[in-house]
């Protein structure tokens, strides 16, 4: 079973996550960390993906976070 982790810094979030913009950045943002992940662990899948650094709840819960793992 191959695991890793990802995270989202507000500080990264020109748009702060609002807004159609927003949702389309964050999506763009955890794409390139899976293409990293995938990448650096030199495989084609990862069964499980750890959101890490969960400390901020906005981005934690935010509806394109949700959106974006349920389509991965």
């Amino acid at each position: 079973m191959i695991q890793s982790k990802m995270h989202l810094e507000p500080d990264e979030l020109i748009y702060e996550g609002k807004g159609r913009r927003g949702h389309t950045e964050i999506k763009e943002i955890l794409g390139k960390r899976i293409a990293e992940s995938l990448e650096a662990l030199a495989t084609g899948y990862i069964d499980i993906m750890l959101f890490h650094s969960a400390e901020h709840e906005y981005l934690t819960y935010h509806e394109a976070v949700n959106e974006f793992y349920e389509k991965q």
